[in-house]
């Protein structure tokens, strides 16, 4: 079940600018919300380092959206999801919401959806998978705000098990959110990732992103 709760967005933001995108988006008949460390963040009173966004709309709707209003939009690297979006000073990254499936080879390949909660299963710890819209409102389908309250680090779904730079990410957020626990189901998962070996494949970059941000946390 969807629980809902409220914020002052003023926690995430008083850009004219950001909130423009959400008129835009709104206009062209979309939906658009803050999503993962900007809702998180706010919620436990730290400032977001980052504004990120996701929109029910695919990559070509959102930049003809963009285009309409006269705005710039650029892919963002290799990320078949998400594009830039220039407001003002300002670089948003904005993604479509999206889902894996297994193709005909037996690959995994991302198609967009309009199921914020089929995306959000897909995000790694239910602190990370919060939205917020541009009134406030939250949307929690996995007990991210409890589990913020109890201090508690747990994956969302068993797509945790489909990265292994996450066992890296939950230690991070571990530096960064000193008296949080990591819940026993994650710690289980996670030592059964190691023991099957998964995180050997982990190439030295991917290691190091993580690490460093970790080294450069409130507790190292």
């Amino acid at each position: 079940m969807i629980r809902d709760n409220y914020l002052d967005i003023s926690r995430i933001t008083a850009d004219p600018g950001v909130l423009k995108i959400f008129k835009i988006i709104r206009g062209y008949g979309g939906v658009v919300r803050f999503v993962g460390g900007a809702v998180r963040d706010a919620l436990a009173g730290l400032k977001a380092a980052n504004i990120d966004l996701s929109t029910d709309l695919s990559p070509d709707e959102l930049a003809e959206a963009c285009e309409e209003a006269g705005i710039r939009t650029a892919p963002i690297g290799l990320k078949i999801d998400t594009l830039g979006v220039a407001v003002g000073g300002t670089l948003l990254e904005i993604s479509s919401l999206k889902k894996q499936v297994k193709g005909g080879n037996g690959r995994t390949e991302v198609e967009f959806t309009d199921n914020w909660e089929e995306d959000a299963s897909r995000r790694d710890l239910t602190i990370n998978a919060m939205a917020m819209d541009d009134s406030g409102r939250i949307v929690d389908p996995y007990g991210g705000m409890e589990d913020l309250r109890n201090h508690v680090l747990r994956h969302v779904s068993e797509a945790f098990s489909e990265d292994p730079v996450r066992i890296l990410r939950v230690a991070r957020f571990s530096a960064k959110l000193c008296d949080f626990r990591i819940a026993e189901e994650t710690m289980a998962l996670m030592t059964l990732m190691v023991e099957n070996g998964e995180a050997d494949a982990l190439v030295p970059e991917r290691i190091w992103a993580e690490v460093s941000r970790g080294f450069a946390s409130r507790h190292p």
